[in-house]
């Protein structure tokens, strides 16, 4: 059977689209190929770096109680669990002298301390710190350096509040909340006390304590409604109410 020259002219054509079709796809596929191995090449998609650079965003000034000890209790504890969870005992362990061994923070002299030291990659003696997690990213032992050389203050009076608020039986049994992601996430904390308003009183008013809910209801005498805080725990001393009074009349820093 003969083929009408039209027929075959429509034959030849779609067959050659055909072929086309597949030469572009075949370009396509390549060229795919080439910007995935350019990705990986370039690192974009295989990053193996390990540091923890969370929490470097934050316009929050970074000192003892917001990362050097959530350091030593998230990082630290397992092994160095003798530098003690409280923080004035954690606190005493690295700043005081052991024998003829200088202490592991010497306040003023970030590069003399070994607490400094061990965070970076070429530690004087032994390994980097801390062990088998993600070593802590520039910025974190930058800020660490800095609040060595600064005199490695501990910060004392937000540590007053602080433990009354995470110790066992105080504020952390009923107020949860405050902290959302626990007691030692102090940006979580700082931002409630500073917003939170009941009965008309904000908990924390910086700069003046006795319009601050949260010192009212420490102290029965100054109490303005409901009972006195912290419920079936009485550790606060007239001292830790005077420094709890002085750290909010002073601005109620968290650093």
């Amino acid at each position: 059977m003969r083929c009408s020259e039209p027929a075959l002219l429509i034959a030849l054509s779609l067959l050659g689209a055909c072929a086309g079709g597949r030469e572009d796809a075949g370009v396509k596929d390549e060229a795919a190929a080439d910007d995935s191995a350019a990705t990986t090449d370039s690192g974009g998609t295989d990053d193996s770096t390990s540091t923890d650079d969370s929490d470097d965003t934050s316009s929050e000034p970074l000192g003892w109680s917001n990362l050097v000890f959530p350091l030593i209790q998230a990082r630290c504890d397992d092994c160095h669990d003798y530098w003690g969870p409280e923080s004035e005992l954690a606190y005493q362990r690295l700043t005081e002298t052991r024998g003829a061994e200088p202490a592991l923070v010497i306040a003023g002299d970030a590069a003399s301390s070994l607490f400094h030291q061990k965070l970076g990659p070429t530690p004087p003696k032994g390994g980097q710190m801390p062990l088998q997690v993600p070593a802590l990213s520039e910025a974190k032992i930058e800020a660490i350096r800095d609040w060595i050389n600064d005199g490695a203050p501990e910060d004392q009076l937000w540590t007053v509040f602080g433990e009354l608020y995470k110790g066992a039986g105080s504020c952390w049994n009923c107020h949860r909340s405050w902290g959302e992601a626990g007691p030692s996430n102090t940006s979580a904390l700082q931002a409630t006390l500073l917003s939170r308003s009941v009965g008309g009183y904000t908990l924390v008013v910086p700069g003046d304590a006795e319009s601050s809910l949260l010192y009212l209801k420490l102290v029965p005498e100054k109490l303005p409604f409901g009972q006195s805080m912290p419920l079936s725990y009485s550790f606060v001393s007239d001292q830790e109410l005077a420094d709890i009074a002085a750290w909010i009349d002073a601005g109620a820093a968290f650093d």
